[in-house]
C-alpha cells in the first residue's frame, strides 16, 4: 500500500506541474488576447516551429510577399528600421558643397573682372549677364544642399534599433519566406547605418514593455518545447499584442512609483532616530535618481533637479514630523 501510495506521488507532482503551465498559458492568452488552443491545431503549428499570435486576419486580407510584409511593419513601431546610409548621404552632401564652392569661385572672380563699379554698387542696375546666372544657380543649388543637409541631419539623429527587435524581424522574415533575400540584405547592415523611425515617446514604458514581452515570450516557448515537443533547434516566433502589454507595464510602473513615494514616508515613520532617518534618506534618493537615470533619457540637469525635489520633499516630512527623542531605558 505505502509502495502504490510512494508512486503515485511523482505522477501527481507532473499533474500539478501541467496545471500550473496551462494556467500560466491561460493568463498569457488574456494578455495577448488569443484564445489558447490544446488540440491538434495548437500542436500542428508548434510542430511547425512557429507559434505566431499575430497574422491570422492578416493573412486573410493581404496577400504573402510586400503587402504582408508592409502590413506587419505598419503593426510593430519597433520592427520600423531602415537603412540610413550615412555614407552616401555625406557623399552627396560633399558634393553638393563643392558645386557651391565652384560657383562661389566664379561669382568672385565676375565681381573682380567687373569693369563697371554703378554693377556692384546697385543691383538694379546690374547688367552682367553672367553675374545674374551664377546668382540663379547658387539659389537652385543652395535650395538643393539645405534640403539635403535637414534631411540628413534628421535621418542621422534618429534612434538606432535595437539589435534584439533586428534579429526579431530577420526571423520573421525567414519564417515566413515571402521576401527575396537579396531585398532584405538592408537588415544586415551595420548597427549605427540603421535607424528605428518608430518614435517611442515614452522611454520608460517601451522599455519595461520590452522586458514584459521577453518575459511572456520566453513562458511560450517553454510551453511550446513542453506541450508540442518542439526541438530545441527549431525557430518560435511570437508576437504579442501590444495594448495588453503596454496595459501591463503601467501597473509596473505605477506600483514602482508608489513604492518609490511611500516606503521612504513610512520607514521615516518608523524610525526616530536622526542617524536613520539621514541614512533612509539618503538611500531613498538614491534609489529615486538611480532609476531616472537608468530608466529614461533625461539630461543631467533634469535628473539633478528630479533628485533635489525628491529629497526637499522627504527633508520636509521629516522636518514637519520632528525626531523623536529616545525614552529612557
Amino acid at each position: 500500500m505505502n509502495a502504490d501510495i510512494e508512486a503515485s506521488r511523482p505522477a501527481s507532482t507532473g499533474e500539478k506541474n501541467v496545471s500550473r503551465l496551462r494556467l500560466i498559458s491561460y493568463i498569457l492568452a488574456l494578455l495577448s488576447k488569443c484564445k489558447p488552443s490544446w488540440g491538434a491545431d495548437y500542436r500542428k503549428r508548434a510542430g511547425q516551429g512557429r507559434i505566431d499570435i499575430w497574422g491570422e486576419r492578416e493573412r486573410k486580407l493581404y496577400r504573402s510577399g510586400y503587402p504582408l510584409y508592409s502590413s506587419f511593419l505598419a503593426r510593430h513601431s519597433e520592427y520600423q528600421n531602415f537603412r540610413r546610409f550615412r555614407t552616401l548621404r555625406m557623399r552627396m552632401l560633399l558634393l553638393k558643397q563643392d558645386q557651391i564652392t565652384k560657383l562661389e569661385e566664379e561669382l568672385n572672380q565676375i565681381d573682380k573682372d567687373e569693369q563697371s563699379e554703378l554693377f556692384l554698387g546697385c543691383i538694379r542696375r546690374d547688367k552682367n549677364a553672367k553675374r545674374a546666372d551664377v546668382l540663379q544657380r547658387l539659389d537652385e543649388a543652395f535650395s538643393q544642399y539645405d534640403d539635403l543637409l535637414q534631411r540628413s541631419q534628421w535621418a542621422i539623429n534618429m534612434p538606432e534599433p535595437v539589435p534584439r527587435h533586428v534579429r526579431g524581424l530577420q526571423g520573421w522574415v525567414q519564417a515566413e519566406g515571402c521576401i527575396a533575400r537579396s531585398e532584405i540584405k538592408y537588415l544586415d547592415a551595420e548597427p549605427y547605418d540603421l535607424c528605428n523611425i518608430g518614435l517611442v515617446k515614452d522611454q520608460v514604458m517601451s522599455k519595461v514593455a520590452s522586458v514584459i514581452q521577453r518575459a511572456i515570450v520566453s513562458v511560450y516557448v517553454l510551453k511550446a518545447k513542453l506541450f508540442a515537443k518542439v526541438s530545441k533547434s527549431q525557430r518560435t516566433h511570437v508576437v504579442l499584442s501590444k495594448p495588453a502589454v503596454r496595459a501591463t507595464a503601467r501597473v509596473m510602473i505605477a506600483v514602482l512609483a508608489i513604492v518609490l513615494l511611500l516606503v521612504p514616508v513610512i520607514a521615516l515613520n518608523a524610525v526616530g532616530q536622526t542617524l536613520e532617518r539621514f541614512i533612509i534618506l539618503f538611500a531613498a534618493s538614491s534609489c529615486f535618481v538611480m532609476a531616472i537615470a537608468l530608466a529614461s533619457e533625461a539630461s543631467m540637469a533634469e535628473i539633478f533637479a528630479a533628485g533635489a525635489a525628491y529629497s526637499a520633499v522627504l527633508v520636509v516630512f521629516i522636518s514637519g514630523n520632528g525626531v523623536q527623542a529616545p525614552s529612557p531605558g
